[in-house]
């Protein structure tokens, strides 16, 4: 055998070599074919040795020799260790591993001796050596000589001891024992020194004997001879060679290729687009005999349903026929003619804005009250007859599905008889379901060439199941008294404007949704896919006709053709839902993902993380896929890239330009909420450059401040003076009271007073004793004409120029009081449209709505941010860790005792015994507590803080500043007239109202349908239908403003189970607060609905267990449930009420129509077409 003529110095190239131990426990392929032989080898041999079977031999050594690492020597000589016997019998050296193998490697006495001498005895300390500058040379010559003379000496003992080490080799350890000389050595550490060495010499030589005698084997059983293959003589025979795979057949591929049978026109369910009017088939009067001639189950006459009565508890009856979506179209004479009333006050209106209200409100009603009365189909059918319709139903779906799975196992040049037998009998034949068969239907599936009339009887098959959930769907409303259901079902026969044969995507969405498309939502469909100017447009469909639920879908479904990538762009508050809902639609046979990628400006923005997010929308596009965005979050990826390109870090803003850029061109939006999106508040700010305190620090909040605490001095007499003007609301707590503005002339009157006792030096705001009679003169001109006298200005520019403060102060003033900044705040809401973030700075930000501040946004004007975060901090109170950093600083400063005693002095009920500042430990929580508890609302206290801890650090401002809003989400169409569905870099969308569409954006237009005109109309109906004109206004004790749980009692005692807080009125409570203390009030009800922080709806129930709602008991029936609305869930939320439910509706200052009807409709309207009443609170 060719094996190693030295294996002692191959194994030496290696710094380890494993010694006796277990046997070889590799088993992986991936260990073996990696493996050193070296480190290995004790563990190897062994198992050669022990090695009784020659193919575990085979399979051992084989991967190893193919090895990286591989020594085809080495694996021969471990192969003789299992083949010679003389081998076999050399036992292995008993040590675990070998270090720094050496072949015949002994210790030298030079190695040693270097090894003993750091441990060398030190030469004794002479007395001379602490005076050796005083010492003669003939002293420090001798004492040289002494410590080179002992030096030798220890030298000579390092050989000795060395010497007497080597004569006891070999041995496994040195003893000492025999050594009688005494020595200028450290002998017990030398020799502990050694010991590790001596051993690795000692077992090296063991190895080395041990591979002398198995050297000494294999040598004697050594062979040159190489091995040489067998010599085959070649056959003459040549085979026939078959490549592989075709065995088994493919659904889409191979089965899909056979011809079928035409579809008989008798039986076959329509495929073209049919009149909604065309009569119904007689097949549809036939019995059960004839079900093999009839269509698909439609049901075409009407079914005899029970009477009207009123539902009383745990009976299921029929609601009122009314309730119906379709007969609640029908204008009552009384509303219509009110309704005309008011649209003619608007054209009589002076105001050319009112009087185009007018008129386009006035086409809008022409058209609801010309709209044709769907009819009432007469009761003359018994509920049996659903029944044995849907039996027929499911006899057709079978009868269709055996015919398409005959067709596909029937026998042609392709396919033997023999071959289906055989295959179907081993399991192999494809898998033939409902489900395999329509997914072949899909439009992004590989082009699949379908054989003669195959695709049509698919879409034939789809079809008898959409007609087969319509007639169940039709029982179920039968079977719960759901008259709205049943007619809405029975008014809708499905397919009549379009072919299914030509939108197979959507007939796919109709099965798996259960759901019939209506004829307007196709138009609005194809309205949306292609618009008819080839622009960016919105158009308006009436709440609760199925935009999210249906008609996205369907867009999303057409437009994701992998050459556009879709976004749908939907609100914060509705993006869960939206994204569970398409996901739900079209995860399923429809096979399209779905994702959603936030950004933000805390997203890192490296190049990994840009080409990552490009990687991922261009992989969407490429799968036809769908996203779902935030406009927020794509306005942030575009000012990202912006800033970074202002802020010269190229490397980062150019693959971020080029990013968007591509999205600029390959996505094709759609807008949810199309009014909110593209509103006039929908912006973006992102600050750039370096940070600056504002100008006129710290003068500026300080002058805020100072016209607040004025406010609040005036606003008790205001109230009296003008009780229908305003309302003001002091909390029993203290501090700066609510405001609420209703007319004009108090805000005329405030600004007055205001600018009286500026100009009377109140609170020094202006030094006006210091100013020249010209000067006063002057400023009373700039702060109380709107216009003032150009000798003003003049005098005002040359206002003090020793103390620039005060012209600055002149200018502040002025644009708070005549330009209206300090009005406008005071009439925002805190909490609803203003206030402080928990997680970012301590500067006011925008909110959304009630409860939800931006995650971005910030207010852009410097003197609005100082405002609204003194409001926040005044409605919101100061926090104990804010209150001891305050008093912290407090009692650092040169005069604690007045501002304490200030504080104190304006605070109501503060204990007596903590009125002396030098009695306040800071670190005594009780103490702090009671503090906290007199304090948590005083303005000064609260002003100290900001004055000290929030403006000087975070009331800054930039050089530059990045603003997008509404005008840049739509994206810019460079198409003609002609656009079509594939047309990229185009935007449309829709909404419930309209009433914005002269504040759209210049790029995008408003294109309402002809056939969707009536909509204005038919909402304001809603609002004047006697059910829904019933208006309370909730007062607390003696005529005080309600609190929360005054509203609740009063929803308890009209036995209102559903809250919709539209005017966002619930302030101190939190969503799942409210409802808890809505479960304590009304006791009749088993849980309360809400919205978490997460936009997600949960059940509470009375035990407190919070659960999902869908994973709840009243996912399906919230008869027995109470539901609460915020404010940022009142548009777009689908909830199904029971027809009996009562809800109340509350109403805010300035709350618009468009706001009203989104909530009070699109929320409700379930409760808006039942019999009973939905009053609105203020």
């Amino acid at each position: 055998m060719a094996t190693t003529s030295s294996l002692a110095q191959k194994l030496a190239q290696s710094n380890l070599i494993g010694g006796k131990a277990d046997v070889f426990d590799k088993v992986s392929l991936n260990d073996r074919l990696s493996l050193d032989i070296a480190p290995s080898w004790g563990p190897l041999v062994r198992s050669c040795q022990e090695q009784q079977s020659a193919f575990a031999l085979m399979f051992m050594l084989a991967p190893i020799s193919y090895g990286s690492k591989a020594d085809v020597e080495l694996v021969r000589t471990l192969a003789s260790f299992a083949i010679l016997e003389e081998l076999k019998a050399i036992e292995l050296p008993p040590w675990a591993e070998y270090d720094n193998f050496q072949p015949n490697q002994i210790p030298k006495i030079d190695y040693l001796a270097k090894m003993i001498t750091p441990f060398k005895t030190p030469a004794p300390k002479h007395d001379g050596d602490d005076i050796q500058m005083f010492a003669s040379a003939k002293q420090l010559r001798r004492m040289r000589e002494e410590k080179a003379a002992w030096e030798q000496r220890a030298d000579a003992d390092c050989k000795y001891l060395a010497n007497f080490f080597l004569s006891q080799w070999p041995c496994v350890e040195p003893g000492i024992s025999e050594l009688s000389k005494s020595l200028f050595v450290d002998v017990e550490g030398a020799t502990s020194a050694i010991r590790p060495e001596w051993k690795r010499l000692y077992q090296n030589m063991d190895l080395s004997m041990h591979l002398d005698a198995v050297q000494a084997v294999l040598n004697r059983h050594h062979s040159d001879s190489k091995y040489e293959p067998p010599y085959f003589i070649p056959s003459e025979e040549v085979f026939q060679q078959r490549l592989r795979g075709g065995e088994v057949p493919s659904l889409r591929f191979d089965l899909l290729k056979k011809s079928f049978d035409a579809i008989d026109t008798g039986t076959a369910t329509r495929l073209q687009p049919a009149s909604a009017t065309a009569p119904a088939p007689a097949a549809a009067k036939a019995g059960p005999s004839s079900a093999t001639l009839r269509h698909p189950a439609h049901i075409h006459q009407p079914i005899k349903l029970p009477y009207s009565q009123t539902r009383s508890s745990g009976t299921n009856v029929l609601a009122p026929s009314w309730m119906s979506s379709k007969t609640a179209l029908v204008p009552s004479n009384a509303a219509a003619a009110e309704l005309k009333q008011i649209v003619s006050e608007l054209a009589k209106s002076k105001s050319m804005v009112r009087q185009k209200y007018g008129e386009d409100l006035q086409r809008s009603l022409e058209a609801f009250v010309s709209r044709k009365t769907p009819k009432d189909p007469s009761r003359n059918h018994s509920p049996a007859f659903v029944a044995r319709e849907i039996s027929l139903s499911m006899l057709t779906i079978e009868r269709r599905f055996q015919t398409i799975q005959k067709g596909l196992e029937l026998a042609d040049e392709q396919i033997s008889a023999r071959r289906v037998r055989l295959l179907k009998a081993g399991q192999l034949w494809p898998a033939v379901t409902t489900i395999t068969l329509l997914e072949q239907l899909r439009s992004t599936e590989t082009s699949v060439l379908f054989g003669k009339c195959v695709r049509e009887h698919l879409i034939d098959f789809g079809l008898a199941i959409t007609s087969t959930q319509r007639d169940l769907r039709i029982n179920h409303a039968v079977m719960r008294g759901d008259a709205g259901r049943y007619l809405d079902e029975m008014a809708n026969q499905g397919h009549s404007n379009w072919n299914p044969s030509e939108h197979p995507d959507w007939l796919l969405l109709e099965i798996e949704a259960n759901l019939m498309i209506r004829p307007d939502q196709v138009d609005v469909a194809l309205a949306t896919i292609s618009p008819a100017s080839g622009a960016n447009s919105v158009l308006q469909m009436n709440m609760g006709q199925g935009k999210t639920s249906c008609i996205i879908p369907m867009v999303a479904a057409s437009l994701a053709n992998r050459q556009n990538l879709v976004r749908v762009v939907v609100p914060k508050a509705l993006l869960l839902q939206t994204a569970e809902l398409l996901q739900a639609r079209l995860g399923g046979l429809l096979d399209r993902q779905v994702r959603h990628i936030p950004f933000s400006r805390r997203t890192p923005t490296q190049e990994n993380v840009i080409r990552a997010y490009h990687k991922v929308h261009r992989t969407m596009m490429k799968q036809a896929g769908v996203m779902v965005c935030q406009p927020e979050h794509n306005l942030s990826f575009m000012l990202s890239g912006l800033q970074r390109l202002l802020d010269d870090r190229m490397p980062e803003a150019g693959p971020m330009i080029n990013v968007q850029s591509w999205l600029r061109s390959r996505c094709r939006d759609i807008l949810d909420e199309s009014d909110y999106t593209l509103a006039v508040r929908t912006q973006l700010i992102y600050p750039s450059g370096s940070q600056m305190t504002v100008d006129g620090h710290p003068h500026r909040w300080q002058v805020a401040q100072g016209l607040l605490v004025l406010i609040d001095h005036h606003c008790h007499n205001l109230a009296y003076m003008f009780p229908h003007s305003i309302e003001v609301v002091r909390r029993p707590s203290g501090g700066f009271p609510l405001l609420f503005f209703l007319r004009s002339d108090v805000e005329e009157e405030l600004v007055r007073r205001l600018t009286a006792d500026i100009l009377g030096g109140e609170k020094g705001i202006l030094p006006m004793q210091n100013l020249e009679p010209a000067e006063r003169l002057a400023v009373r001109d700039f702060l109380v004409n709107e216009r003032p006298r150009d000798a003003t200005l003049q005098r005002i520019r040359h206002l003090c120029h020793d103390r620039p403060s005060v012209r600055q102060t002149v200018y502040l003033l002025r644009g708070l009081l005549v330009n209206r900044i300090l009005m406008m705040t005071l009439k925002k809401r805190w909490n609803v449209q203003y206030g402080l973030h928990p997680l970012r700075d301590p500067i006011a930000v925008p909110y959304h709505a009630k409860g939800v501040p931006s995650e971005q946004s910030e207010w852009g004007h410097p003197d609005v941010a100082i405002l609204f975060t003194c409001l926040a901090f005044y409605y919101d109170g100061i926090s104990v860790a804010q209150l001891t950093q305050s008093l912290e600083h407090l009692f650092k400063s040169d005069d604690p005792s007045s501002e304490y005693e200030s504080w104190a002095r304006t605070s109501q009920d503060f204990p007596e015994s903590l009125r002396a500042w030098n009695s306040i430990n800071v670190d005594d929580s009780l103490q702090l507590a009671e503090i906290w508890k007199a304090l948590r609302y005083n303005v000064m206290a609260i002003d100290y803080f900001m004055n000290n801890f929030v403006f000087p650090q975070h009331a800054k401002q930039f050089k530059v500043k990045l603003q997008s809003n509404g005008w840049d989400i739509p994206l810019f169409s460079n198409i003609g007239s002609g656009g079509c569905s594939s047309s990229p870099a185009l935007t449309t969308g829709f909404s419930g109202t309209n009433d914005n569409r002269t504040m759209l954006p210049l790029t995008i237009k408003q294109e309402d349908l002809p056939g969707l005109s009536h909509t204005n109309a038919e909402v304001l109906t809603y609002l004047l239908h006697e059910r829904s004109r019933e208006c309370h206004k909730i007062v607390g004790f003696r005529g005080a403003r309600a609190s929360e749980s005054d509203l609740l009692h009063e929803l308890k005692r009209r036995d209102i189970k559903i809250l919709i807080d539209a005017g966002a009125q619930i302030l101190e409570m939190d969503n799942e607060a409210l409802a808890k203390q809505w479960l304590i009030v009304d006791h009749s009800a088993l849980a309360a609905l809400f919205f978490d922080k997460g936009n997600k709806p949960m059940v509470i129930q009375r035990m407190g267990r919070k659960t999902p709602l869908l994973a709840s008991p009243f996912a399906d029936d919230l008869s027995k449930c109470l539901v609460y609305l915020d404010e940022a869930h009142t548009r777009g939320t689908d909830l199904k009420f029971p027809p009996t439910a009562r809800g109340a509706l509350t109403l805010g200052l300035g709350q618009s129509k468009d706001h009203t009807v989104q909530a009070g409709h699109d929320s409700i309207r379930y409760l808006l077409r039942s019999s009973r009443s939905l009053p609105e609170h203020y």
